[in-house]
């Protein structure tokens, strides 16, 4: 049965090179992040685990019952996600919104300003905010993602300028430092990495072949993959490192892996899988169901807990109780179990179609600003800053990491539609480079 899992992981990497070849579909898109995360955490995961059937830390009461409805729940979801993101008129028409009457540019110097002022955002949130009753914007605001998004961004239409490679080597070392310090979460870094990625693909884009554009990405990606896995590697001596000075040791150790241990590090699978697996065998008869819970759970995030002292919360802060997980702290560890978990938790069949055309459209609304906004950094960097949640969505918690991806695009748009108004200059609306195709236009 493994077989069919990677079988089916290399049809979509080469439906998603394919369509970026043949420019129907962005490659570097929020659709191909997405499924970059649905293949590694719900595919692969369930891969690797299926020659040992190995389901520990949770436990199965009808394990080919759940390894079946595995099978259907992944067929059914992606039918729905890649029909609801070709198909629906919704998404374009909403991102048209967002477009200006007339499009804007601005200089590459002045936009190095703008990204320097990110960075010094991104250093007061991560640092002094909580000291003064703002520390619940350091989790909206991808301040450090903006600023390596814009800094990629002009190094892609100055590739050789010393000054520039030199200006934003240091904001992403400052960024890609601050977000792990103290803190060693991957996605933040994963964030900031793929916002680097998507600065400098959509700069290149209509300037490069794709052949070169793929050459000049494969360094940035690889780099990315190595510190992630070094991080994969240590982030458990980490998180019990004391003081400063063993934390420096570790940050050490991270920085002189060698690229082979960080890549098997990464590539050696994950244990989302058994989480989805333990929801498709809990519900609905082990747990109850809470229905569409998700779409409930995005109104109610954003509320501070401090108004609300009762604020209910989540299903991944009770799957380690729910599924009698042993060896960790059931009151504070959170443990998502996949979308596909998600939606066996919140109403079987019908949550999983729900939640597969949703996603479809959410995805592709992002999409739809970078495409009907060629040239305008304005825009198209304000959509590639929550990148890191967007390739976690298919196994986090999917409404945190939605409301997080809304929130920080409209959070640095703001910011950007400030900067537009300072820096930016007015042109004639340059023509949309890549049409989707016919029957998947909706915008006129």
């Amino acid at each position: 049965m493994s077989e069919f899992y990677y079988t089916l992981a290399a049809l979509l990497l080469g439906l998603i090179v394919y369509q970026g070849i043949k420019k129907s579909v962005d490659l570097v898109s929020h659709r191909n992040i997405y499924l970059a995360g649905f293949i590694y955490f719900q595919i692969i995961g369930l891969a690797t685990l299926l020659p040992t059937e190995d389901f520990r830390p949770v436990r199965l009461n009808n394990p080919r019952q759940a390894l079946e409805l595995y099978f259907w729940y992944t067929l059914v979801y992606l039918v729905c996600f890649f029909l609801a993101y070709h198909k629906n008129p919704i998404s374009a028409r909403i991102a048209r919104f967002f477009r200006p009457r007339r499009p804007y540019v601005a200089n590459d110097w002045l936009l190095m300003m703008v990204a320097l002022v990110f960075l010094a955002l991104g250093v007061f949130l991560r640092y002094f905010a909580r000291h003064v009753g703002l520390g619940l914007l350091a989790g909206f605001v991808p301040a450090f993602p903006a600023a390596c998004a814009i800094v990629a961004w002009i190094w892609g239409g100055r590739r050789f300028n010393l000054f520039v490679v030199s200006v934003g080597g240091f904001i992403f070392a400052v960024s890609a430092f601050a977000t792990v310090w103290g803190v060693f979460g991957r996605r933040p870094l994963l964030q900031v990495c793929l916002a680097v990625v998507w600065g400098a693909y959509y700069r290149m884009r209509d300037r490069l072949p794709m052949t070169k554009i793929v050459l000049w990405s494969v360094p940035i990606v690889l780099v990315s993959i190595h510190l992630l896995g070094a991080m994969t590697m240590h982030r458990g001596k980490m998180r019990s490192a004391a003081d400063v000075g063993a934390q420096r040791a570790i940050m050490t150790r991270i920085l002189t892996t060698s690229p082979i241990e960080s890549y098997s590090a990464y590539f050696e699978g994950n244990n989302d899988a058994k989480f989805t697996l333990w929801a498709l065998d809990a519900y609905p008869d082990v747990e109850k169901r809470r229905h569409l819970y998700t779409f409930y759970f995005m109104l109610i995030h954003p509320i501070p807990g401090s108004l609300w002292p009762d604020k209910p919360s989540p299903l991944s802060s009770h799957v380690a109780s729910l599924a009698d997980i042993e060896g960790v702290h059931h009151a504070t560890i959170t443990i998502p179990p996949g979308v596909l978990g998600y939606a066996a938790a919140e109403g079987g069949w019908y949550a999983l179609i729900l939640y597969g055309l949703f996603f479809g459209v959410f995805v592709r609304f992002f999409d739809e600003i970078a495409r009907q906004n060629p040239g305008n950094p304005f825009l198209i960097l304000s959509v590639g800053c929550t990148l890191g949640q967007v390739i976690g969505l298919a196994r986090g918690d999917i409404a945190i990491f939605a409301n997080l991806i809304t929130l920080g695009f409209l959070a640095v748009w703001g910011i950007m539609l400030l900067s537009r108004y300072l820096i930016g200059k007015r042109i004639p609306h340059p023509p949309i480079m890549y049409q989707a195709p016919p029957h998947q236009r909706f915008v006129r």
